[in-house]
């Protein structure tokens, strides 16, 4: 008798449980997210999905802000956000989205620049050029 009463109020235990985890859940899905996912984490699952404000807005991670702002066509930001990297890659990515966001003189200087410091970079030399025609 004792050991059926046990067993009972552990089902019920359990179901509590279960029930007040499922409110959580329900209630608070950000927080419950917040638990298991880091933010660039969600980040990158929203930006897979092409929900790019959002990662955007969710993301740590500077690179992957700047990818997203891109993505987002917010070129302004993007540009802002690649302006802290010094990488040729990354200046390459702040020209386009000058040149995206229709700032060509920006643009163009910015390409030339990377092109003193890497002349042999094709694709800012091609960028360039096609920036020098607009």
């Amino acid at each position: 008798m004792v050991s059926s009463l046990i067993t009972k109020y552990k089902k019920i235990l359990w179901l509590s449980t279960l029930s007040a985890l499922l409110a959580f859940i329900i209630l608070n899905p950000r927080e419950f997210i917040d638990l298991w996912l880091t933010k660039d984490q969600q980040g990158q699952l929203l930006f897979n999905a092409g929900n790019y404000d959002q990662a955007n807005k969710t993301f740590n991670n500077i690179r992957w802000r700047a990818f997203s702002a891109y993505g987002n066509e917010d070129y302004e930001t993007a540009a802002t956000l690649y302006s802290q990297f010094n990488n040729k890659e990354s200046l390459l990515s702040q020209a386009n989205a000058f040149a995206h966001g229709r700032n060509y003189l920006k643009a163009r200087d910015l390409y030339q620049d990377i092109l003193a410091q890497h002349p042999d970079f094709k694709s800012a030399e091609q960028n360039r050029d096609l920036i020098q025609v607009i």
